[in-house]
């Protein structure tokens, strides 16, 4: 029983200066940064009536679609209309505003298209695994980001 009472105290020792170690004061390098500018890449929006990546006119809209994908709980999913949808086609580019819930959804500038100069929403995913970012203001810091990022998404 001491034996066991001292590896409890080791390892709560141990995971509280391990998790110290994480909160670190270095700045982390943001994969998506406002002002940037990202295209839609050739293998997404298509021509035809389905298919093809939107852009969402309501914060919430992209939320609740951002949490019914990442916890498989399409129960709670609560129904976009539609009309708050802005369907986009190969080239479209998108200027990012700034980053809400988290950086988990991007308020974007739709920069192309009918209705280009309006403000809408993309869910961080479909951004960083469907549009490119434009090559003029890449760094080679935020490509190993992303890169690294979209490994990390495979491995799941």
């Amino acid at each position: 029983m001491l034996v066991y009472t001292n590896m409890k105290h080791i390892l709560l020792t141990s995971l509280i200066v391990f998790s110290a170690m994480n909160f670190s004061t270095e700045i982390e390098e943001k994969l998506v940064n406002s002002g940037d500018i990202w295209t839609l890449g050739s293998g997404t929006g298509n021509n035809m009536s389905i298919g093809g990546e939107v852009l969402y006119l309501m914060p919430n809209s992209a939320y609740e679609t951002y949490r019914s994908r990442k916890f498989s709980d399409w129960n709670q999913f609560s129904m976009v209309d539609t009309r708050n949808l802005v369907k986009l086609r190969r080239g479209y580019q998108v200027e990012i505003i700034e980053g809400l819930y988290q950086d988990n959804i991007f308020k974007v500038k739709l920069l192309s298209g009918n209705s280009k100069g309006r403000n809408y929403y993309v869910i961080a995913e479909d951004l960083l695994k469907k549009y490119t970012l434009n090559k003029k203001l890449v760094t080679k810091n935020t490509i190993e980001s992303i890169n690294k990022y979209l490994d990390y998404e495979e491995e799941k």
